[in-house]
C-alpha cells in the first residue's frame, strides 16, 4: 500500500491486515507493506507482517504510526517478521524493518503518550530503523517481547530501534526485550541528540545501549538489566576505562562515568540513607549522576547495568570526591551510576559497588560522619588508636573534634546520652587542650568547674550525656565511660 501525492491528504490506514491472511495469522507477503509520502498521515490498528521489505515506511512529515501489530500475527504471539528480503530476493539486508523512518520523515510519531497508542513490533529483521530524520518520538511501543506472554521474538537485524544519521530523536517509555540484533537500542552514522528516557531495556542478546557515533546522546532514567553486555557502550567496543581529566573523544566524547570510592557504599538503617562517595574526573560543569540498583548478574566485571534508579543528584566536574545522601537500600545491594554531561552525553555504567551497613550518621552540612562506639571501660589511649584505625568509604577516623555549639549538639545526638570520650586532651602540656588531629581548642562547653584535673592525672576529655565536658584519668574505674565518639572527615 502506497500513500502519496496531494490528493491522498489527509491519509490514514486503519483496521487493515497487510501481508498476512484475512485471519491475521499466516503469511500472505507484500514487498512492502505501507509506505507513507503524505504529510500527517497516520496507520493506526493493522496488522503488517510478512512482508519482504519494510512493514511500515515513512517518507513524509509528521506521519503518525500507533497501535499496530508489525511482524506477528493478529494475537501477537507468532512471528511474521517483516524485513527479511527471502530468496528470490536474496539475503537479508542492512536496512529493512518492521518500521523504517526515512530522511523525509522529521517530526514523525511511532506510539505515544495515551494508552493503547504503542505498537508491537517483533520478529522483524530490525525492528525501528530511523535514517536521517529529525525529531522522531517513539514511544510507549513493545518491541522484541510476544503480547501478554512470556518470552520473546526477537528483532535479529541491527537492533530493537536503530538511530541512523537520526537528529534530536526521543525514545521514551518503551520496552525493548529479548532482541537479537547489535543492541536494544543502537544510535550511530553522525546521529546527535537522542533522549533514550523512561524505557525498560532488559535481556537482550548484546548492549542494552551501543552509541556508535555522535554526541549529546542522553541515556536518562532507564531500566536497563539483563543484557548479554554491558548496559551502555560508547562506541560498540566493551567497557571503556576512564582516562585523567577525560579528554578522549569519540561516542558521546567517551563521557567519564562516575568513580565511584571502592569501598563501595553505606547505609544506615537508623536514619534512613545511603550514602554514596563519588567524583566526576571531567572538565568543570555540573553533571547529572543517576545511580541505580542492579543484581548480581547484571555487574559482571566492567561490564555495568542499572535497573531501578534510586538516585538523581547533581556532581560538580573537576573537584575531589563527595558524600551523596541516597535513599535506604538493603545491605549487599550493589549500585552502579552514569554521569551525563551539560552537552548531555551520557557516560556507561560504572563498575557496581556494594553497599554495606554502618552506624555513621553523616552532617550534610560539613560532610562529615560520626559514630558512637559502645565499648565500655575504654582507655582514652587505647580509643584513639582505635579510631585511627578505623575506616569509612576509605577515609580514616579520629576520636571526634568540636568546633561549635552546632557541632556539640549533633555529637551529643549522635552519643545517644551515654558519656563518650572525645579527641581533647592536655596530656602534652598540662592546662592546654589540643584536638587529636593538632588543632587548638576554640570553643568548649565545660562542666561546672570544670576542668580541675582532679588528683593530678585528667589528661583526657569526655562528654556527658548533657553534652557537657570533662576532664578524666585515662580510665576511670570507679565511672568508665560508656563508649567513644569517632569521626570521619569528607568534604562537604
Amino acid at each position: 500500500m502506497w500513500l502519496t501525492g496531494a490528493s491522498a491528504t489527509p491519509a490514514a490506514v486503519r483496521g487493515n491486515y497487510i501481508g498476512t491472511g484475512t485471519a491475521g495469522d499466516y503469511e500472505r507477503g507484500n514487498f512492502d507493506g505501507v509506505t507513507v509520502e503524505v504529510a500527517g498521515g497516520s496507520v493506526e490498528g493493522n496488522v503488517i507482517s510478512g512482508n519482504i521489505s519494510d512493514g511500515v515506511t515513512v517518507n513524509a512529515a509528521n506521519v503518525m504510526v500507533r497501535a499496530n501489530f508489525v511482524g506477528t500475527n493478529v494475537t501477537g504471539v507468532k512471528p511474521i517478521g517483516n524485513g527479511r528480503l527471502e530468496q528470490p530476493f536474496g539475503a537479508p539486508g542492512c536496512c529493512h524493518a518492521g518500521i523504517a523512518v526515512m530522511s523525509g520523515g522529521d517530526d514523525a510519531v511511532i506510539g505515544g503518550e495515551a494508552i493503547g497508542s504503542g505498537n508491537l513490533v517483533s520478529a522483524n529483521h530490525t525492528g525501528i530503523w530511523v535514517n536521517a530524520a529529525a525529531r522522531v518520538r517513539i514511544e510507549g511501543n513493545v518491541i522484541g517481547p510476544k503480547l501478554n506472554a512470556p518470552g520473546y521474538l526477537p528483532n535479529d537485524g541491527d537492533a530493537g530501534i536503530a538511530l541512523y544519521g537520526s537528529t534530536n530523536a526521543i525514545v521514551r517509555s518503551n520496552t525493548i526485550a529479548g532482541n537479537a540484533g547489535l543492541a536494544g537500542v543502537l544510535v550511530d552514522q553522525s546521529a546527535s541528540g537522542a533522549q533514550i528516557t523512561e524505557n525498560t531495556i532488559v535481556n537482550n542478546q548484546n548492549a542494552g545501549v551501543t552509541i556508535g557515533e555522535g554526541t549529546g546522546h542522553s541515556i536518562l532514567s532507564n531500566s536497563i538489566g539483563g543484557n548479554t553486555a554491558q548496559g551502555i557502550d560508547l562506541a560498540g567496543d566493551g567497557p571503556t576505562a576512564n582516562d585523567t581529566n577525560d579528554t578522549d573523544g569519540g561516542p558521546n566524547f567517551r563521557q567519564n562515568f562516575p568513580d565511584v570510592d571502592v569501598d563501595g557504599a553505606v547505609v544506615n538503617h537508623g536514619v534512613h540513607k545511603t550514602y554514596m562517595q563519588m567524583r566526576i574526573d571531567s572538565a568543570p560543569g555540573d553533571y547529572r549522576v543517576q545511580v541505580f540498583t542492579a543484581p548480581a548478574t547484571s555487574c559482571s566485571g566492567s561490564a555495568a547495568q542499572g535497573e531501578v534508579l534510586i538516585g538523581d543528584v547533581t556532581v560538580h566536574g573537576g573537584f575531589g570526591a563527595k558524600v551523596f545522601e541516597l535513599p535506604e537500600v538493603a545491605d549487599g545491594t550493589l549500585l552502579s551510576a552514569t554521569a551525563t554531561a551539560p552537552d548531555g552525553s551520557t557516560s556507561e555504567f560504572s563498575p557496581c559497588v556494594s553497599v554495606a551497613s554502618t552506624k555513621a550518621v553523616y552532617r550534610s552540612d560539613n560532610g562529615h560522619f560520626y559514630e558512637y562506639v559502645p565499648v565500655g571501660g575504654t582507655q582514652w589511649t587505647d580509643a584513639k588508636t582505635t579510631a585511627q584505625s578505623r575506616t569509612l568509604l576509605g577515609r580514616s577516623g579520629h576520636l571526634v573534634t568540636i568546633a561549635d555549639a552546632v557541632e556539640n549538639a549533633f555529637v551529643q545526638a549522635v552519643g545517644g546520652g551515654f558519656r563518650a570520650w572525645i579527641g581533647l586532651s592536655d596530656a602534652a602540656t598540662e592546662g592546654t587542650f589540643v584536638w587529636v588531629t593538632g588543632q587548638p581548642l576554640t570553643y568548649s562547653n565545660w562542666s561546672s568547674s570544670e576542668p580541675n584535673n582532679s588528683g593530678g592525672a585528667e589528661d583526657y576529655v569526655e562528654m556527658f550525656g548533657n553534652g557537657r565536658w570533662n576532664d578524666n584519668q585515662n580510665f576511670d574505674p570507679t565511672f568508665p565511660t560508656s563508649g567513644y565518639l569517632i569521626e570521619y572527615e569528607f568534604p562537604s
